[in-house]
């Protein structure tokens, strides 16, 4: 397992950050979200690549249940394709109309990612795009301190390359 870096910034392309709120838009009024891949930097989670919501998926108002087996699929593609240098970092979903701020269930998912041996992701980060009046602002989020049990989860720098 890698060892849990403190992360304070989240780096997504244009391209991605345009990506992503084009599924935004694409499943609006409903939740939709994904998973994350790339790689750890210093203090920093550059996110490269990002994996849909799959097929299977089942979107709400307010909840987004993942195709687990296809994300898992794409995920396991990207490393391989990459030679293990893409890797899982957490996961991104929307708050249609809801506040830029995790829920309790985001929390806990990100506790239970964190602590899961299968997903390799100590510290694991979390984008969440929540609708202000037309537009969606990207948010990202880490644990405060990955090293410590039930530590909070804190808001980082959400940065654009």
């Amino acid at each position: 397992m890698r060892t849990a870096p403190i992360i304070n910034s989240v780096w997504i392309s244009r391209t991605i950050g345009c990506k992503l709120k084009e599924l935004a838009d694409e499943y609006f009024p409903l939740e939709v979200g994904g998973i994350l891949a790339g790689y750890l930097s210093n203090e920093s989670a550059v996110v490269t690549e990002i994996v849909g919501p799959g097929p299977q998926a089942q979107h709400h108002r307010e909840t987004f249940l993942p195709d687990h087996s296809y994300q898992t699929e794409q995920m396991h593609r990207i490393f391989l394709e990459s030679k293990g240098g893409t890797v899982y970092l957490g996961d991104w979903h929307t708050h249609p109309q809801g506040p830029p701020i995790l829920s309790p269930l985001d929390i806990r998912t990100m506790r239970t990612i964190a602590e899961s041996p299968e997903a390799r992701c100590p510290s694991p980060a979390m984008i969440l795009l929540a609708q202000a009046k037309t537009e969606w602002m990207i948010h990202a989020f880490c644990l405060a301190n990955p090293r410590e049990p039930l530590t909070e989860v804190r808001a980082v720098r959400i940065q654009l390359f």
